[in-house]
């Protein structure tokens, strides 16, 4: 199956991505930007990275962050990725170095490194107050890939999700969500808004 994705933010041009990196302070990778004018974010049909060695286990990621548009958040550019990136490192939580473009179901990052071009996948919540930040940061950067273009063909279709085994014996089942009344409840989010609004609060 060839690499795909759906629902992304409105197309950026070759001007906007130019305006981006000067806004950003960086030059991108031209595959990096090849694939942005293809597909601005979204959700890749082929979401799983498959796990190097013992330090991260298999990958799924949930979506790709859009440049200067988020549909989903009516293009409100602190949910875009350049907003994403400019808070995480004004906050001192991504090195500079690291471009967050996408978050992982269990809300770590994968970041494309602007010295070099390689992908890390960046571990968000593996804090030790007794580190230096470049020890930090070094501890929490995984190498996964030399190149974008590397890590896009790396990334396999997801097996079917096991069901989740939450240790409760309990016999009696449980009232669905249907059967429960929830009323004057507010227009519903998806995952990737839940994703998203989980990055920006770190």
């Amino acid at each position: 199956m060839k690499l795909g994705f759906s629902h992304c933010s409105r197309s950026v041009s070759t001007a906007d991505l130019d305006d981006i990196q000067r806004d950003l302070g960086v030059k991108l990778p031209q595959e990096f930007r090849d694939h942005y004018e293809t597909w601005n974010g979204g959700d890749p049909n082929k979401s799983l990275f498959r796990a190097l060695g013992p330090l991260v286990r298999d990958i799924e990621i949930t979506h790709f962050f859009s440049f200067r548009y988020n549909h989903e958040f009516a293009d409100d550019p602190e949910y875009t990725l350049e907003g994403i990136a400019l808070e995480e490192w004004a906050e001192g939580e991504v090195p500079t170095r690291l471009l967050p473009f996408a978050i992982s179901y269990d809300g770590n990052y994968l970041c494309l490194d602007l010295h070099g071009g390689q992908i890390y996948y960046y571990i968000r919540d593996n804090d030790d107050s007794s580190m230096s930040k470049d020890e930090y940061f070094a501890q929490n950067s995984v190498w996964l890939a030399e190149s974008f273009e590397e890590f896009l063909g790396k990334l396999e279709c997801p097996d079917s999700v096991p069901p989740v085994d939450d240790g409760d014996e309990r016999s009696e089942p449980v009232e669905s969500a249907r059967q429960q009344d929830f009323s004057g409840c507010s227009s519903m989010v998806t995952a990737r808004q839940i994703a998203d609004v989980a990055a920006r609060l770190g």
